[in-house]
């Protein structure tokens, strides 16, 4: 068999077809496919035979639509208990939810009568819980209509059902309105006696503050505040009054000095001095003629002059009483004025008085106020409630009657097999996806190479077994099928061996798995005896010191072994027994001897290496697995190359990469990988895009020359 076509020493994570793989994406479909299919098959035949059998189902429905607008019979702004339906999104949806709540449920059982439909008179389940469940409301699109619709076994129960509840739910609301302003009537009655008692107390209240302070008013004015506005008018009067008695005293005065006439000037009717002023005229005048006529000493003269001067005297009498009275006038308008000042003062300090009582006094009347506000607005808002009785319409009316379904409406098989099909495929794509994840083993040399940034050296296939053959013969497949896939496997082992030593020479190979049970002393052996068969002189040493898997599986007992060299008990020569079949040698490790964990620790180890190595073109050591013991971080160090042996879609990925470790940290030389024991008849569907996959299709190169 030629080397594996991915067996390149690419850095790890530098591999190609980094990213997404095609090639692993058909090997994951044709792996998991079947069961994905499986999956699928069994969810469709499953819903099929479920919606098959299940009984149908009609559905019946009636649209209602939410509308706000009334009939304005009264002034709806004012007098309405319930506001009209808002009509927002969360309005609308708790308009859904009342239609589907077990009250609205409640309400249509009670109108729904049973002995038509035996069925549900019979059923264990409460009426209500039945309609409840078989009760769909929804919301018709972004619109103001909702849609009830009634699913059940029997058409007329669903035609039933929904229009119950459509007409149900247009009682309730009117009711709910009846309810709710009776309610309100009743409230609103049942305080209206306590708020007329509380608005006539507050009165009654603010009035008698009033009388106590003398705060009593006309159209707003207090009488203290009326009783200054007029004693100020008055005053004003007084005083005008005062300042003209005064002008006219004055004035007399003036006059009287000027020897003027003062009756004229006030036009005050005065006989008397009017008639003294006429005899003075006249007297003057006799005077004169008798002056004239007989001289000043005349008697008549001095008569008519004594008579001028006692006229005048009277005149100047008559001048001074008309001062006096004068003065007179002038005190009584001083005290007139003076008095009513005074009042008018004392009226003042009662306005001031009243205006520190007036802070109580608006305290009280906003009191009073708000007492008969709330009062008039109670009444008349239990006068507009109360005629509001009887005109109460909902906000809502039905737009559809509810129609006896004609068909069923499911089981929908279409349906359900859509649904069953997105199952499946939900299940079937997440058991793939889950598998893949713990699926962590290696199933192509394109992987081991990817991820390990390793050669495959080989992908060696699972022997099969024909009937009759023991398991003996797994032993010596190698030599008795020498054209089998399995032999060509071990060739093209040796051939990766024979080309790495052109570069260094490859003389000491450790064979070493990171577990128990990977295959590979069975390898181990096939190699040695292909090498044998081929002309080589071959050395084959079994080091696995705690389970002797190589000692056991080829049936030869030796009296000495390795631990009898290292001992220095025997001689190398003395250690070798010969494998008849291939006539590789051998040296094996006794069943009775008590093993060491510490014999390769020992120098004289290596220094029987050095002395085998002339004899021999290639000596073989099968070791313990690597993460058993620790005999490999000093075998591998001895030998020129150690090759690991993976066991095909079942050693941990972990487990591989942690041996890996180990060996390279030990300083051993990691030749590559044996990917071992592949299923020929799975490995297709595994290894898409890698040698093992085309191993069906290379079948008959791997056949006996004449077959």
């Amino acid at each position: 068999m030629t080397p594996d076509v991915h067996a390149q020493n690419y850095p790890q994570g530098n591999a190609p077809h980094a990213g997404i793989d095609p090639s692993k994406i058909i090997g994951v479909v044709r792996r998991r496919g079947p069961i994905f299919v499986a999956i699928i098959a069994l969810l469709l035949i499953a819903a099929y035979g479920l919606t098959t059998t299940q009984p149908k189902t009609y559905t019946a429905s009636t649209s209602l639509q939410l509308d706000a607008r009334q009939v304005a019979v009264l002034n709806k702004s004012s007098s309405e208990v319930l506001s009209r339906v808002p009509l927002e999104a969360s309005a609308i949806a708790t308009e859904v939810a009342v239609l589907q709540s077990p009250d609205m449920a409640r309400r249509v059982a009670k109108s729904i009568d049973l002995s038509a439909f035996p069925k549900l008179k019979n059923s264990r389940r409460p009426l209500e819980d039945i309609l409840a469940s078989s009760v769909e409301v929804a919301r018709v699109g972004q619109s103001y209509i909702l849609r009830i619709e009634a699913t059940t076994t029997d058409p007329k129960l669903s035609q039933l059902i929904a229009q119950q509840y459509a007409d149900t739910y247009v009682q309730k609301q009117v009711q709910d309105k009846v309810d709710a302003s009776q309610a309100a009537v009743n409230f609103l009655d049942s305080r209206l006696s306590l708020l007329r008692d509380q608005a006539q107390s507050d009165d009654r209240a603010l009035q008698e503050y009033k009388i106590a302070n003398n705060l009593m008013s006309m159209e707003g004015v207090t009488l203290a505040e009326q009783q200054v506005s007029t004693l100020s008018q008055q005053v004003a009067t007084a005083g005008a009054d005062l300042s003209e008695a005064r002008a006219r005293r004055d004035t007399a005065l003036s006059r009287i000095r000027a020897d003027q006439d003062v009756v004229e000037g006030f036009q005050i009717e005065s006989d008397v001095i009017r008639t003294l002023r006429s005899r003075r005229a006249e007297t003057a005048t006799e005077l004169a003629r008798l002056q004239s006529n007989y001289g000043p000493k005349h008697p008549s003269v001095i008569r008519a002059e004594t008579q001028l001067r006692e006229i005048d005297g009277q005149i100047q009498s008559e001048r001074n009483r008309v001062v006096a009275n004068l003065d007179a006038q002038v005190r009584a308008a001083e005290e007139r004025y003076n008095s009513l000042a005074r009042s008018r003062s004392s009226a003042s300090g009662q306005v001031y008085t009243n205006s520190a009582a007036g802070v109580q006094v608006s305290e009280l009347q906003r009191k009073a106020d708000a007492s008969r506000t709330i009062y008039e607005n109670f009444l008349n808002r239990s006068r507009e409630i109360s005629a509001q009785f009887g005109i109460d319409q909902p906000e809502v009316r039905v737009i559809a009657e509810a129609e006896v379904p004609r068909a069923p409406s499911g089981p929908s098989l279409k349906l359900n097999m859509a649904m069953a099909l997105l199952l499946g495929l939900l299940i079937s794509g997440g058991y793939v996806g889950v598998s893949e994840i713990l699926d962590q083993t290696y199933r192509s040399g394109r992987e081991i190479t990817e991820e390990l940034g390793l050669k495959n050296l080989t992908s060696v296939p699972l022997i099969s077994l024909e009937k009759g053959q023991s398991k003996a013969a797994v032993l010596t497949h190698v030599l008795d099928q020498p054209y089998s896939l399995y032999t060509e496997s071990i060739r093209s082992l040796r051939t990766q061996i024979r080309l790495a030593s052109r570069s260094n020479p490859v003389k000491v190979v450790a064979m070493t798995s990171a577990l128990p049970q990977e295959g590979k002393t069975l390898m181990s052996l096939s190699l040695a005896r292909a090498m044998a068969m081929n002309g080589a002189n071959v050395l084959l040493i079994d080091a696995d010191m705690r389970r002797l898997s190589l000692t056991k599986n080829v049936g030869i007992t030796p009296q000495y072994g390795l631990q009898d060299v290292l001992a220095q008990k025997v001689g190398l020569a003395d250690s070798i027994v010969v494998d008849k079949v291939s006539g590789a040698d051998m040296i094996l490790v006794p069943r009775k001897r008590q093993l060491s964990t510490e014999v390769f620790t020992n120098s004289l180890f290596e220094r029987a290496l050095d002395n085998l190595k002339p004899a021999y073109d290639y000596i073989i050591i099968d070791t313990a697995p690597v993460l058993a013991l620790s005999d490999i971080r000093i075998i591998g160090q001895l030998a020129d190359a150690v090759v690991m042996v993976v066991r095909w879609n079942k050693t941990p990925k972990d487990a591989v990469l942690l041996a890996k470790e180990i060996i390279e940290d030990s300083g051993s030389n990691l030749l590559g990988v044996c990917l071992n024991q592949v299923d020929t008849k799975s490995a297709g569907y595994h290894s898409y895009g890698d040698t093992i996959h085309y191993f069906k299709d290379l079948k008959q190169y791997w056949s006996e020359p004449n077959a």
